[in-house]
This record gives C-alpha cells, sequence and structure tokens, in this order.
C-alpha cells in the first residue's frame, strides 16, 4: 500500500508470487475483462488531470457506504488539512478522487455478482461474524464475507489494485478470503478462521479513509504535478487505526505505520484461534508438512518454538506461525507473515504493560484511545510507539521492528 493505485489492507500471510488465473473459466475471465475496463478508466482519468474542471461528475448515491477521503498537504514546512492553495492542486486531487470512487464502486458491484464458496463453509463464516460481534459489536452487514476459488480471488485483487500475494484482505467494506481447495486441503478449513479473523480486524477501524498528501516535488521525483505555483508530488493511500500517513519535509516519500493495526488484528486473531482450540490445527504438521528447503518439525504444543523456516526469520510460537503457499505454486510451507511479528511484539509488551492488547482492540473503534495507547508503549522507552510506526509495511520492515522492541523490553538475549 505504497503507491497511488487503489490498495486494500492486505493480511500479508503470504510472500509468494499471485496466485494465477484458472485456464478456461469463462466466467472468471469476463469480471477480469470489466476489471480491465475499470483499469483503461483509470488510466483515462489520470492523463485528464491537468484539465479537469474543478468539478467532481461522479455520482456517490449508489454506493452503500461512499469511500472517504482525507487531503493533508505539506506547505512551507507545515501540515496542513485542507484543500491545496494551487489550483492546479486542487484539480489533481479531485481527479484522483474521481479514480478511486470509482474502482472502490466497481468492487463492491463485484462482490455482489462474483460467485462465492461460502456455502461450503458455514462454519467458518459464522465464526468470523461471531468473532466481529463479540468484540466490536459490528454485524454481518457491516463486513460481509467473500470465499472465492483462485480464480476469482485473483481477479478481486486485481479490482482492488493490489500487487501483493496475500491470501486474504479487506476492501470496500468487504472480507475477502482465498479459500481455494488447494489451501484448505492443505491446513484445513481453520486457515479460513485464522485469515477471516485477521482480515475481519481491519473492518473494526473506525476512521478508514483514502488520505491524498501533496509535497513540493525535489530531484528525482516521479509523477510530477505541475501546479500553477511550482511542481508537487501527490501520493494516496488508505489510512485509518494506528496507521499514520508521514509526509517528511526532507524526504522523497511517504512513510506508512501500519506496524500497530497489522499487529493488534493479527494478535486478536491468534487469541481467537486459541479460544477455539484450533491454532495449532492450522498448521497441521507431524512431519506432513516441509519446511523451505531445510527440515521436518513436530509439533508439541501452541508455546513450543518453531524452527526458522527462512533465512532471516524469527523463532516465534507456533500459534503465530501460517501456512503459505510455496513460490513454486505448491502449498506446506511454514512461515511467520509481517504482522504475525507485529502481533508477537504487542503481545510481549502486554505482559509488561497489563492491558495494552485491550485497550489497542477498543482503539480501533476508539480514536481518543490512541495517545493511551502511544503513552502505554512509550513506558517501556520514549520513542518506542514512533520507531515502529514508522517502519515500512514489509517482512523486513516488521521483523526490524520486532527485535527493536525485543530489545527495549531486554530480553535481547532470551526472548523467544
Amino acid at each position: 500500500m505504497t503507491e497511488i493505485p487503489h490498495n486494500p489492507m492486505p493480511g500479508d500471510f503470504s510472500d509468494n508470487d499471485p496466485l494465477p488465473y484458472a485456464e478456461g473459466d469463462d466466467d472468471a475471465s469476463a469480471i477480469r475483462d470489466t476489471a480491465d475496463d475499470v483499469g483503461a478508466d483509470t488510466d483515462m482519468l489520470n492523463s485528464e488531470r491537468d484539465s479537469a474542471d474543478g468539478e467532481d461528475d461522479y455520482d456517490y448515491s449508489n454506493d452503500p457506504a461512499p469511500l472517504r477521503f482525507k487531503e493533508v498537504h505539506l506547505i512551507n514546512g507545515v501540515l496542513v488539512e485542507d484543500e491545496h492553495p494551487d489550483p492546479g492542486v486542487r484539480d489533481a486531487v479531485l481527479a484522483e478522487k474521481t479514480v478511486q470512487s470509482l474502482i472502490d464502486s466497481q468492487v463492491r458491484i463485484f462482490a455482489e455478482e462474483v460467485p462465492t464458496l461460502n456455502d461450503r463453509y458455514p462454519e467458518e463464516i459464522a465464526a468470523i461474524h461471531a468473532k466481529l460481534a463479540a468484540d466490536f459489536g459490528l454485524a454481518p452487514g457491516d463486513a460481509p464475507i467473500l470465499l472465492l476459488d483462485k480464480s476469482y480471488y485473483e481477479v478481486a485483487t486485481s479490482f482492488a489494485g493490489h500487487e501483493g500475494d496475500a491470501l486474504g484482505m479487506y476492501v470496500s467494506g468487504h472480507v475477502i478470503v482465498s479459500a481455494d481447495d488447494e489451501l484448505v486441503t492443505a491446513y484445513g478449513p481453520q486457515y479460513i478462521r485464522r485469515v477471516g479473523y485477521h482480515e475481519a480486524g481491519h473492518a473494526a477501524v473506525s476512521d478508514q479513509q483514502f488520505t491524498l498528501a501533496t509535497r513540493p516535488a525535489v530531484a528525482g521525483d516521479k509523477n510530477i504535478i505541475h501546479g500553477t505555483t511550482g511542481d508537487y508530488v501527490l501520493i494516496g493511500d488508505f489510512s485509518g487505526g494506528y496507521g499514520e500517513l508521514d509526509m517528511q519535509a526532507t524526504g522523497r516519500g511517504m512513510q506508512r505505520g501500519d506496524f500497530w493495526t497489522e499487529g493488534i488484528v493479527d494478535s486478536n486473531s491468534i487469541r481467537g484461534m486459541v479460544a477455539d482450540g484450533l491454532a495449532a490445527e492450522v498448521l497441521d504438521v507431524e512431519e506432513a508438512v516441509p519446511l523451505t528447503g531445510t527440515r521436518r518439525v513436530h509439533l508439541t504444543g501452541l508455546e513450543s518454538r518453531a524452527v526458522v523456516a527462512r533465512d532471516g526469520q524469527p523463532n516465534l510460537p507456533w500459534k503465530y506461525a501460517t501456512g503459505v503457499q510455496m513460490h513454486d505454486g505448491s502449498v506446506g510451507g511454514i512461515t511467520f507473515s509481517s504482522p504475525a511479528m507485529a502481533a508477537y511484539a504487542i503481545d510481549r509488551l502486554d505482559r509488561e504493560v497489563p492491558g495494552l492488547f485491550d485497550t489497542m482492540r477498543r482503539g480501533l473503534q476508539d480514536e481518543s484511545l490512541r495517545p493511551v495507547v502511544r503513552a502505554m508503549v512509550d513506558s517501556i522507552r520514549p520513542g518506542l510507539y514512533d520507531e515502529q510506526a514508522r517502519q515500512p509495511y514489509s517482512p523486513a520492515g516488521f521483523h526490524r521492528g520486532l527485535m527493536n522492541v525485543i530489545e527495549a523490553l531486554g530480553i535481547a538475549d532470551d526472548w523467544v
């Protein structure tokens, strides 16, 4: 979620290439063609930024929950949350709002028309909705769930503009999970619950919006906006929850702080699986699931430590591990997702600062609690919250955030 095309809030449950389209699937191909048409419309609108007439012609009235927008502009070194004074920048922002609203609307239409696998897994659907109700007071209609086979899931990622490889995402008000037969066979239907609990957690975020930020252009920048008062760079991304858009006065881009949001929704997901008695079964190993190129392992308990699945990955308790799809397209590997690393960091902090988890979870809906969360984290070490909030959303970034927390807690020599 670092570039201007519409991006969902991915669960990052895999580090591999996107799933391929099913050959010969006429329905999926037709929907994919529609997605391509939306992409063409997006390109057309982008090309017309400089000639935008200042009026938003998009009809939002048919959207069940229109996409919300926020503007943040760096002007003379000060962040301003208002319209930009340069009319050229205002036109560019308006054009991008139109593009994002169009894509959001098309995703919602797709969600209404796409065939799902929901009927196959009623227990998992019911469990996800029950957790949403218990944790956040949300009804089924507040976060519809779509379980899709790999063909339609890939089409959904195309609509959403998501170029990653997550096997679940929350986008345009919908919890979407790849429930392909191969994945469910490898990990059991509880795999759906694990991913679904995570993505459903994003539905609780009260201030979800698409933020458009600009700053003066510097040498080497791309995607320049030629305003009447100078050249600018426009960057757009989703924000909300504990994620913050941080436009640096001297930086070339915008940093996205998803460490805390991803961590709390994943910790909540893991706790749900443990409460359901299913956390261990997500892996279902016992000599059946190979690690990536090293050795096989036995699962001896939720709190036992997993061996390193890939170079540079930490040894976390089994309940944080996730079965993944391998680079060759097969399934059965074991890894730790980026959100799982952040989840472990939060859980270890919660031991030292009792009540942190509960406060963070409530803070997804109650924005007034977020300064309280910051103070609780910073009670371990001043500035610890912001250090991790500015980590890039990537395995390397979240691993660095986890290790920063471990260091701050003073348990670097015996943290596993």
